[in-house]
């Protein structure tokens, strides 16, 4: 009986496993990562503003 309860619930796991792979869904994060990092890069201005903007402009140290 316990096996029976069990091979039940590992086939809902397999099923939806299945499910999650057939929709083109990705199973590398990473991949998944690089490629949302590709498209914003496509989408981004050309020149961007400096990101510290605190700073003044650079001292020298020779008088």
């Amino acid at each position: 009986m316990v096996v029976l309860i069990l091979a039940i619930a590992w086939a809902g796991v397999l099923v939806a496993w299945l499910r999650s792979r057939s929709r083109g869904s990705f199973g590398d994060s990473v991949g998944m990562f690089h490629r949302h990092l590709h498209v914003l890069e496509r989408t981004a201005p050309a020149t961007l503003a400096p990101a510290n903007r605190l700073r003044g402009p650079a001292v020298s140290s020779t008088p």
